[in-house]
C-alpha cells in the first residue's frame, strides 16, 4: 500500500453489524471497538470535548486597516489528526466525522426510530435514557 497512511484516517468508520450498538446489552463493548477505532483517528478527542474550538475566519467583526499595511494572504498550516487546536476547516471536517463514526454505527433500538430532533448533536444523553442504567456518556 502506497501514499500517505493517514490518508483514509478521516472518513467516517463503519463496525461490522454485530460490533454496532444495540442498547445496553452489548453497550460497553461497542464503546470499546469505538475507542480503538476513534482513538487512531483523533476523534476520541472530539467525543471527550477537549477540542479548542477555533473561530470562523469569515466570521469577522472588525475590519482591519488595510492601508496601513500591505496585503499578505495567510494559509493556515494544517495540524496534525490528534491536535488539539485544529484549523477551523479542520475542525468542521473531524468534528463531522466524529459525529457521524458515531451514527452509523447504532442499530436501531426497537421502538426507537431515530434520535430526536430536540437533541441531534447529543446522543449520548439520549442513549444512556434508552438503554437502560449502565449505558456511560461518551462526552459528546
Amino acid at each position: 500500500m502506497s501514499g500517505n497512511p493517514n490518508s483514509n484516517s478521516l472518513l467516517p468508520f463503519s463496525l461490522p453489524e454485530d460490533q454496532c450498538c444495540k442498547g445496553h446489552e452489548n453497550f460497553a463493548s461497542w464503546e470499546i471497538y469505538m475507542l480503538a477505532h476513534g482513538g487512531l483517528r483523533g476523534l476520541t478527542n472530539y467525543w471527550e470535548n477537549k477540542i479548542n474550538i477555533p473561530t470562523d475566519p469569515t466570521n469577522v467583526s472588525e475590519i482591519p486597516d488595510v492601508s496601513a499595511t500591505a496585503p499578505t494572504t495567510a494559509s493556515p498550516t494544517s495540524m496534525p489528526l490528534h491536535s488539539l487546536t485544529p484549523t477551523f476547516l479542520e475542525y468542521q471536517l473531524r468534528e463531522s466525522v466524529a459525529l457521524s463514526s458515531i451514527l452509523i454505527n447504532l442499530v436501531d433500538i426497537p421502538g426507537q426510530a431515530s434520535i430526536p430532533k430536540e437533541s441531534p448533536m447529543k446522543p449520548g444523553p439520549y442513549l444512556r435514557s434508552n438503554t437502560g442504567n449502565q449505558v456511560r456518556e461518551l462526552g459528546i
